[in-house]
């Protein structure tokens, strides 16, 4: 048993009879955050939601992939509809979208793929896996000191 930042005992793997796994508490809230997150137009990354949730720092940066792949936020993910097959499935359709057009009430499909609806399928799923490249904004300043302000500044 370990404790939570709000003190509550949260057991580490709950077994429940025949063995199979159920979530925590907090692994709960993660499938909660993720799944909100993926609905979200501000995504936030994997590490932010899990934060959120109540993770600490030292539980996502030391080990993230054992984390998100734990088996009771797998089975939270699937008690809300989420499977690994069910991804799948939507992603292939998606990757597979060609482009079409609208004539005369009825919808006509190409040969041609939909490169902008694949884009926004990949998009998708890199936000919900958390594989989505962020621009991190950097600024940097240029200072000018001679030697005796910077033997001044380091004493």
């Amino acid at each position: 048993m370990w404790i939570n930042k709000n003190m509550a005992a949260i057991s580490k793997k709950k077994k429940v009879k025949g063995g199979a796994v159920r979530p925590t508490i907090l692994q709960e809230k993660l499938a909660d955050g993720l799944i909100a997150n993926a609905k979200s137009s501000k995504p936030q990354t994997r590490a932010q939601i899990a934060r959120q949730c109540g993770y600490s720092s030292a539980s996502i940066e030391n080990n993230p992939a054992k984390l998100f792949s734990a088996q009771g936020l797998q089975v939270a993910l699937a008690e809300r509809g989420i499977t690994s097959d069910k991804i799948s499935d939507a992603f292939n359709e998606g990757m597979e979208a060609k482009q079409g057009s609208w004539f005369q009430g009825e919808y006509y499909q190409d040969k041609a793929p939909d490169l902008a609806e694949r884009r926004q399928w990949l998009s998708l799923l890199g936000d919900f896996l958390g594989m989505k490249k962020q621009v991190i904004e950097q600024k940097s300043v240029n200072v000018t000191l001679d030697s005796d302000q910077v033997n001044e500044i380091l004493g």
